[in-house]
This record gives C-alpha cells, sequence and structure tokens, in this order.
C-alpha cells in the first residue's frame, strides 16, 4: 500500500511541468509571506477540543491570499485551503500553531529548566503543582503574560501536548547540571593532574564540588568515560576559537539516563545543549523540520535546474 502511494506521488510529480513545479514554489511563496503576516500569532485558526487538533479560524484563511493569476491548480480547478495544504504542508493548521508557539515555549521551557536544575527534587512534584510553583517563582516572567494560541495564558497541560514529560524535564536538568563538574574536571587538567574517575570522586569528598553535582536528576552518579585520543567534551555553548577551558580533553561525563543503568541506550553524554532545548515537537534535539509535501522533491530539482540554467546564460 505504501510502496503504491509513493508511485502514485511519484506519477504525479511526473505529470507536472517544470513551468509548473516552478508555478507552484512561487505560489508558496506568496502564502508563506501572508501567514507570516497575519498568522505569526496563531490568530487564523482555532482549537477543535473535542477532536483535539488545530482548525483553520475560518474558511479561505490560504484561498484569500492567492495572487489573482494563482486562483487554479495545476489541474486547472480552484485551489482550496485543503488542497493547498495539501501541496504545502508546512502552511497547516497545526504547523501555523506551533509557528506562533515556538519562541515564547522555548523561552519558557528554559526558564522552567533552569528553575528545576537549582534543585532537581522540585521535579517530584511534577504535573501542575510543580508548573504552579514555577509560576509563583516567576510571576514577572513576560512571556507566562502572553495568550497562547489557546487564548488563555501558557498551562501545564499545554506543555504536555508540546511533548513535555519528567524524563525529557530530567534529561534537560541533567545536562545543564553537568557543566559544574565538568568544569571541575578541565579544572584539574589544567592544573596539570592525570583525571581519573576516582580523582573526580575524591574531589568532592574533600570539599572541593559538592556530591550533590555529580548525580544526574534521576539520583544515579555520572561517570567519566575515556574517549579515543584527540576527541575530548565540549563545554555547552563552545564556540571557535576553543580555549582548554572549553574543552574536557579524552574524556566525557555520562548519565545513565532515564532507566538508571550506565551502559543502556539510554545512556546520556554530557555537552549535548540540543537535548537541553524544548519542549520535543517543537525543537526534537536543536530543530523542528517542516514536513514534506507530494511535490516537494520535483520542486527542487526544478529550481536546481531553473538556477543552472540561469548559470550558463
Amino acid at each position: 500500500m505504501l510502496f503504491s502511494l509513493v508511485l502514485l506521488v511519484s506519477a504525479a510529480s511526473a505529470d507536472l511541468s517544470t513551468p509548473q513545479l516552478l508555478e507552484l514554489q512561487r505560489i508558496r511563496e506568496h502564502l508563506q509571506q501572508h501567514v507570516r503576516g497575519v498568522c505569526g500569532d496563531a490568530s487564523c485558526v482555532r482549537w477543535d477540543a473535542r477532536l483535539r487538533v488545530w482548525r483553520f479560524a475560518r474558511s479561505g484563511v490560504l484561498t484569500s491570499a492567492l495572487p489573482d493569476d494563482g486562483r487554479n491548480d495545476p489541474s486547472g480547478n480552484a485551489w482550496t485551503d485543503a488542497k493547498l495544504v495539501h501541496f504545502f504542508p508546512e502552511l497547516a493548521p497545526t504547523e501555523l500553531a506551533l509557528n506562533a508557539m515556538s519562541r515564547p515555549v522555548s523561552n519558557l521551557w528554559m526558564a522552567l529548566v533552569r528553575w528545576l536544575a537549582e534543585d532537581p527534587r522540585r521535579l517530584d512534584a511534577y504535573g501542575p503543582p510543580m508548573w504552579n510553583r514555577f509560576l509563583a517563582a516567576h510571576r514577572q516572567t513576560p512571556h507566562l503574560q502572553t495568550l497562547s494560541p489557546w487564548g488563555r495564558p501558557y498551562a501545564f497541560e499545554d506543555f504536555v501536548y508540546l511533548g513535555m514529560t519528567a524524563d525529557a524535564l530530567r534529561t534537560a536538568v541533567t545536562l545543564l547540571r553537568c557543566e559544574t563538574p565538568a568544569a571541575k574536571a578541565i579544572e584539574i587538567q589544567r592544573a596539570g593532574k592525570e583525571l581519573t574517575p576516582e580523582l573526580l570522586t575524591h574531589g568532592s569528598t574533600s570539599g572541593a564540588l559538592a556530591k550533590e553535582w555529580l548525580v544526574d536528576a534521576w539520583g544515579t552518579p555520572l561517570r567519566l568515560h575515556r574517549l579515543p585520543p584527540g576527541s575530548g567534551q565540549l563545554r555547552m555553548g563552545a564556540t571557535a576559537p576553543l580555549s582548554a577551558a572549553d574543552t574536557l580533553r579524552g574524556w566525557q561525563l555520562f548519565s545513565a539516563g532515564p532507566d538508571r543503568k550506565h551502559g543502556g541506550a539510554d545512556d546520556l553524554g554530557c555537552g549535548d545543549a540540543r537535548r537541553v532545548e524544548g519542549p520535543a515537537r517543537l525543537t526534537p534535539y536543536g530543530y523542528r523540520p517542516l514536513p514534506r509535501g507530494p511535490h516537494d522533491q520535483a520542486i527542487d530539482d526544478a529550481l536546481i535546474q531553473r538556477a543552472n540554467e540561469e548559470l550558463i546564460e
């Protein structure tokens, strides 16, 4: 069935001429500019609470913005909003809602993670109680005053819808707190001492680093793993040119992850800044890929062909 669908899509794209594909790209760019201007705050979509899906707030959200010379699809029939979304899925109501949420939610997520990193025990109250305590401590945070696409301030259930889980928060908190023991390990190396897992542990018992910094957000001790020569763990946020203070040479700190057992598939390597971002539906490991339409590959090929022809001319 899937193979047949792929064949149908390929055949449909093959039936379109290069001018038709370039026309589709022109229509897409026109609509993208329109939605950036009028849907940036998600005012053109609404939440269907019964079916738990996003819908356009009114009919003709997309078709009303079509240029006068672009109101028909490649088959010569009038465009509809549904047909435009099929061709250009990044214009679907869900995508427009997520785009509107991206900046405020990402900022709130980082504020929440930093607050939890101050005391990971706060995660024990994961759920509305944790969220309410966060709100009480951050009443002046600008994005908490912003209305969400749901028409109210952001709530705990909104973040759950966007992929927040207790383990996702513990992951982000662990990686953020990893920076403290990583800095200690780098300090030991810069002092000319040979770094061993035991040396880092002894440093904590001597009072140089509190033991609470050597466990992850699940309460499992962190471990130092030796890496191949020439590699190492970068400090989170480090950018070129790198200095000795940016790199833990030959070693990397690891968390056992949600299963609390070292050596498993869910182990977390400290230093992975992408996994601090979230929630998952907005920023899965650092970015949110846009959905691809059935003709997008053919459109890409047509654009490359046009660019090559322009170079030759």
